[in-house]
């Protein structure tokens, strides 16, 4: 597992049992989803220089377990993962915190509604992780301009001190999103979506950013959240291809308490012309 030059898509070892009556099983080792435990090191830890550094270990997969139900009217699952979120080494030193590993719980639900129109459904899903952002979100952190205002949001699995004998304090982060699709003939059809995404940093995370960015202690908020809302109308004028307009709006509620440079929070529309072309039968 790690790097390689093969498919851009995630290296997964699988296997599946079928229970019957639409019930399954799967377990898996996986890549490694994207996420960082950062070490943070104050301004007075290093020679007065602030660091912020991606050091995150790469010991193993990522072990993923699901259970599943496939009925007439959609389906339901619900699934976990344990996740490496251990560091390398702390600043100028040949040690490094003790191994940690995060964890993410998780469930979805699809609604199939044929009373609405042919080939409708709903679904949603919710996710939970300590440890484990990419889990709940891409897990790339964000960072938004609008002329001399900007807001950010730091996506970690966890953060240290450059202090040798500190553990890595886990960050907390939970996301659900949700959407409908309606076929409004076998041409066109529809699609509304939305999704929250809330990152939480614990008492010790956010001592040790308020010292990164000369904030203050106890105003100090790194904590942030974001959505969106969006919709989709995809036009197929014959068979395997498809002409489709992305309309979103996402909201940025950024980290923007107690810290030296100050971050408002953001916003944005984006719009998307996608047209496909698939060549099979």
């Amino acid at each position: 597992f790690g790097s390689n030059t093969g498919d851009g898509g995630t290296q997964v070892l699988a296997y599946t049992a079928q229970l019957g009556n639409g019930m399954s099983v799967t377990l898996s080792a996986e890549d490694k989803r994207a996420g960082l435990t950062s070490q943070i090191a104050s301004t007075t830890a290093l020679t007065g220089q602030t660091v912020l550094s991606g050091s995150v270990g790469d010991q193993m997969p990522d072990f993923v377990g699901s259970i599943r139900v496939d009925q007439a009217w959609g389906s339901a699952q619900i699934m976990g993962a344990i996740h490496d979120a251990s560091a390398k080494y702390y600043a100028d030193t040949s040690t490094h915190p003790g191994n940690i590993y995060g964890y993410a719980l998780g469930a979805g639900l699809r609604l199939n509604a044929p009373m609405l129109g042919a080939g409708d459904y709903f679904q949603a899903q919710f996710n939970w992780t300590k440890g484990a952002i990419g889990y709940a979100t891409s897990g790339t952190s964000l960072s938004k301009t609008n002329g001399s205002e900007s807001g950010f949001g730091l996506m970690t699995d966890g953060i240290y001190s450059a202090v040798a004998g500190e553990s890595v304090q886990l960050t907390t982060a939970w996301s659900t999103g949700a959407s409908y699709e309606h076929n409004w003939n076998k041409q066109w059809k529809t699609s509304i979506y939305g999704g929250y995404t809330k990152v939480d940093y614990n008492d010790a995370a956010t001592t040790l950013f308020a010292a990164a960015t000369n904030g203050v202690v106890g105003t100090t908020n790194p904590d942030f959240s974001t959505w969106q809302i969006a919709s989709r109308t995809q036009w197929t004028p014959v068979s395997n291809l498809q002409v489709g307009v992305d309309v979103l709006y996402t909201k940025l509620e950024s980290a923007n308490s107690g810290v030296a440079a100050t971050s408002q929070d953001q916003s944005a529309w984006v719009s998307q012309l996608r047209i496909q072309r698939n060549f099979y039968p």
